[in-house]
């Protein structure tokens, strides 16, 4: 069973909140502290849940007032639209994350820190171990932090909230992809595109990132 984060416990919960209708539009949300004592968290745990919420439209928050509940109309990925394990549905996930993704290549690019590239270097050494050893749960997680690290690196928060999201709702689906077509591709794929960032070739970057995702869907058809 996959372990959930305690992040991800809280995220849950407000989502849960929302959606049964306990906490209605426009209606305060509550406290950090309220929360925190209810779920057995840190207020430092609430407010990450909190902010992914806020990021994604969901949530609005204001200074002295408190934290409420935004439309429906706003950008929000309720889990429901993950638990589709349907090859169409994986491929329209992936289809959200090209659109992204190749365009966070392309800004990490821009200016890329020693400290994010040791980061890259490390995580791909890891993949590329835990692939040979056999683990595909540990490649697939650091697969996943390949790319969450480049959409951080691309200095939009809102890439890589909302990518955070994608993978966090998705992820058992894109495991259960990668147990049936492996990994190779991404272990092609990811010195190309550690090595364009590195040189700053930011066109060569979107490039590739889009050819990498281009490529499981090609396998996912298989």
């Amino acid at each position: 069973m996959q372990k959930v984060s305690v992040v991800e416990q809280v995220v849950a919960y407000i989502q849960e909140m929302i959606d049964s209708g306990t906490w209605t539009e426009g209606e305060r949300i509550e406290s950090e502290a309220q929360m925190a004592e209810k779920l057995g968290v840190s207020k430092v745990t609430v407010r990450s849940a909190v902010r992914q919420f806020i990021a994604l439209g969901r949530l609005e928050s204001f200074q002295g007032k408190g934290t409420f509940v935004k439309g429906t109309d706003n950008l929000y990925f309720p889990n429901t639209l993950f638990r589709s394990q349907s090859k169409a549905g994986i491929r329209q996930v992936m289809q959200v994350r090209t659109t992204i993704e190749q365009d966070t290549a392309y800004f990490a690019s821009k200016n890329p820190c020693q400290e994010d590239l040791d980061f890259l270097r490390e995580n791909l050494a890891l993949m590329l171990a835990a692939d040979r050893a056999g683990e595909p749960v540990s490649s697939c997680r650091h697969d996943v932090d390949f790319h969450l690290k480049i959409a951080q690196m691309a200095g939009n928060p809102y890439y890589y909230t909302i990518l955070s999201w994608i993978f966090s709702q998705a992820i058992d689906q894109i495991q259960e992809v990668v147990n049936k077509i492996g990994t190779r591709y991404a272990n092609h794929f990811h010195p190309a595109i550690l090595d364009a960032i590195a040189s700053r070739d930011a066109e060569l970057a979107r490039e590739l990132m889009r050819a990498h995702l281009l490529k499981f869907v090609t396998q996912l058809n298989k």
